[in-house]
């Protein structure tokens, strides 16, 4: 596979497995409007930002948006780094970059907070990670390709030298907005991206 200056990692369900974390989250914010959380919605949930969500749940329970969104958020404080976990793969696989002359972004519809605290959490991956932009850090979520240019413009590399890891069809818009390559990693064979998926990470620097 082509090697990369800049590969740019999303979190939930590509680089970490969120969905214990997530479903904490999720049944404490619908709690706080006084619904009851389905969690075979959990896969549909992941694949929007909280502006999105945010839309839906008004839609569904007017004027409880703002509610939703606020207990999420709270909970999400310190459940991501408690209950989420790096796949696997994900300590060799950004060693590896960093070995063979990458460098390793992270670019997720997270908030700075929380990709602080599951980078302090795992030393050990913490240490590949040179740049990383959460939804607080930009102006506009995913699928805008913001968050790419603000870590290529850290990073001093062309879009010609970046390669954008996602798991999900906003993954896959925000690449193709930026004009960069795309890793689709595909863990439940959803088939949502209309390009090649992988089920590990491994395939990248094979």
């Amino acid at each position: 596979m082509k090697k990369y200056k800049l590969y740019i990692f999303d979190l939930d369900l590509t680089a970490v497995d969120s969905i214990e974390s997530s479903i904490y989250c999720y049944k404490a914010a619908f709690e706080a409007i006084g619904l009851k959380f389905d969690e075979s919605k959990t896969n549909s949930y992941l694949n929007m930002n909280l502006e999105e969500l945010y839309y839906q749940i008004e839609a569904e329970a007017p004027n409880c948006g703002y509610k939703f969104y606020d207990a999420f958020v709270k909970e999400s404080a310190t459940a991501f780094a408690k209950y989420g976990k790096f796949y696997p793969e994900v300590p060799f696989v950004f060693s590896k970059i960093v070995e063979n002359g990458g460098r390793v972004g992270l670019f997720t519809n997270r908030n700075k907070h929380d990709i602080e605290a599951i980078l302090d959490a795992n030393p050990e991956i913490k240490k590949c990670v040179t740049s990383y932009v959460g939804s607080d850090m930009v102006k506009n979520m995913k699928p805008d390709p913001e968050g790419i240019y603000y870590c290529m413009e850290k990073e001093g590399v062309s879009k010609e030298d970046v390669l954008y890891v996602g798991d999900s069809p906003c993954d896959y818009e925000a690449a193709q907005k930026a004009g960069v390559d795309f890793f689709y990693i595909d863990r439940f064979l959803n088939k949502a991206a209309p390009v090649e998926s992988h089920t590990t990470l491994e395939d990248m620097v094979k």
